[in-house]
């Protein structure tokens, strides 16, 4: 039976950080990095919608009848 991995080609991207492009393998610190970065951006787009929310409901409480 054939494992199933998750990844990317590293000759799609071979200017990225993550990949040691001499080496033909991936920086497993800077694809880390990267991900950990693109989490924290997307953390805050959360609690910003969030307060898009919630500040909507309230609106919407005040304009009922």
């Amino acid at each position: 039976k054939s494992r199933k991995h998750l990844g990317f080609l590293i000759e799609d991207q071979p200017n990225i950080p993550a990949v040691l492009t001499k080496q033909g393998r991936i920086d497993l610190y800077g694809y880390t990095s990267m991900v950990v970065a693109a989490m924290q951006v997307q953390a805050r787009q959360i609690k910003k919608l969030q307060r898009e929310i919630k500040l909507l409901r309230q609106r919407r409480i005040k304009e009922r009848p």
